[in-house]
């Protein structure tokens, strides 16, 4: 602070005085607007509560005395009342200057004790924050990782996705290679043995021959043509059952040569009887 600035010493005031100020014998100084604020009846000192009860221990003097007061106020004293004068004024001002001092210290560690402990908050946090972010990154490493193996996972699924078509694809094409040459092997074998093929188509029809049997013993017998001559003998006829369309899973055989006869075709006796009588 100036050297020649002295402050109030009300706490919640501490404005500069340059005018005119209320000293009291304790050595204490208000501006005149604290002084008619805090000068009460008890006359007690606010800074201090010294009892203030001479009508000396509270003037009101000027700070910027004018020449004349300066000749005129110390006039007429002898030199060791003017010294001791001058000594207790120093005394006041250093005790002023001193308290001065005492406050803006006190006021210094209080913010060094605010710095201080905010300084302590501020390294909490950080450590808090170190610990959050370093778990954070744990936790990203183990992700990273885990995405990794799930891709790998995924390269290995797509490509063994692709082998499997490549087998399923090569399967497939074996399998109808493997068809058309069944098919065509059948086609040449029954172009090579008209007979197989002939019982093979003797086979189907049976069943139907079997059939049409069957529904004409169950008919009722037809009248017999009585001649009055005795009918010439005649040799028994087998009559062919009518052939029904077949649905043939084999090629057409070809035509059976002159002479050939199915093995496999037989009448029965009630049913030649039932048809000729």
């Amino acid at each position: 602070m100036d050297a020649d600035v002295i402050k109030c010493n009300n706490l919640p005031c501490r404005s500069s005085i340059t005018d005119k100020a209320v000293v009291t014998t304790c050595s204490h100084l208000f501006c005149v607007d604290c002084a008619n604020e805090l000068f009460n009846t008890a006359q007690l000192c606010p800074a201090c509560d010294t009892a203030l009860t001479e009508p000396d221990d509270v003037v009101v003097c000027s700070l910027q005395p004018t020449n004349d007061y300066k000749t005129s106020v110390l006039s007429g004293l002898s030199p060791s009342i003017i010294l001791e004068i001058c000594s207790r004024a120093i005394a006041f001002w250093q005790y002023q200057m001193h308290q001065e001092n005492a406050f803006q210290h006190a006021v210094v560690r209080n913010v060094n004790d605010k710095n201080t402990q905010l300084q302590r908050d501020l390294s909490s946090v950080t450590r808090e924050a170190d610990s959050e972010l370093a778990a954070l990154r744990n936790k990203l490493r183990e992700l990273e990782r885990d995405l990794e193996l799930e891709r790998r996972k995924v390269r290995e699924l797509a490509e063994t996705g692709k082998t499997k078509d490549k087998e399923y694809q090569k399967l497939k094409a074996q399998h109808e290679r493997l068809k058309h040459r069944t098919l065509i092997s059948g086609s040449l074998n029954a172009n090579a043995n008209p007979s197989n093929a002939g019982g093979m188509v003797d086979s189907l029809q049976a069943p139907q021959a079997t059939r049409a049997s069957q529904m004409r013993v169950d008919s009722p017998a037809p009248m017999r043509r009585q001649f009055s001559a005795a009918p010439e003998a005649r040799a028994p006829t087998v009559q062919a059952p009518r052939s029904r369309s077949v649905h043939r899973v084999f090629p057409p055989a070809p035509p059976p040569k002159r002479g050939f006869r199915p093995a496999n075709v037989s009448v029965s006796g009630p049913a030649q009887n039932t048809l000729y009588g």
